[in-house]
């Protein structure tokens, strides 16, 4: 693993544990959970983990990289999952083609900024990468109280 500079290196550190602990919320439930949505305005943990991978590969590797981007969010709300293994596939996947994109940038990648079409607003590609740790850990922690739900659901 090389990253250009310390900064990358500390980012996907951290980036690496959210996913993990994203895993650990995932991992071990019977798919009746994952699929399971606890309340009105909620979502099921295989909704939190379609959203949140493909928030990060965008936020992460596709605006700062200033490739077409096939995301389409509204799918990401819509997602069911096929099994356990399906999640834990699109969570090491993102991870992957995150660390791929990160291992190429210089600070003057971060320094520089692209046009979001969806928003119609510009944005600092440091700025994209903020974004994306912070609600990646929006979500994760979404899937820990899921998590526990069900548990207690269950009791």
């Amino acid at each position: 693993m090389f990253f250009q500079h310390q900064f990358f290196a500390d980012y996907y550190d951290r980036l690496e544990g959210l996913f993990k602990t994203m895993r650990n919320s995932v991992e071990d439930l019977p798919m009746e959970a994952i699929n399971w949505v606890p309340g009105e305005d909620m979502n099921s943990m295989a909704v939190l983990v379609a959203h949140t991978c493909g928030s990060t590969l965008y936020w992460v590797g596709s605006f700062p990289s200033n490739e077409d981007s096939t995301r389409v969010r509204d799918d990401e709300f819509l997602f069911r999952g096929k099994s356990v293994d399906e999640l834990l596939t699109m969570l090491d996947d993102t991870l992957a083609m995150c660390k791929s994109y990160l291992e190429t940038y210089t600070l003057e990648t971060i320094e520089s900024e692209s046009f979001n079409k969806d928003r119609g607003s510009s944005y600092s590609h440091s700025w994209s990468l903020i974004h994306a740790i912070t609600h990646a850990a929006v979500h994760v922690g979404d899937t820990e109280i899921t998590h526990q739900l069900w548990v207690h659901r269950q009791q």
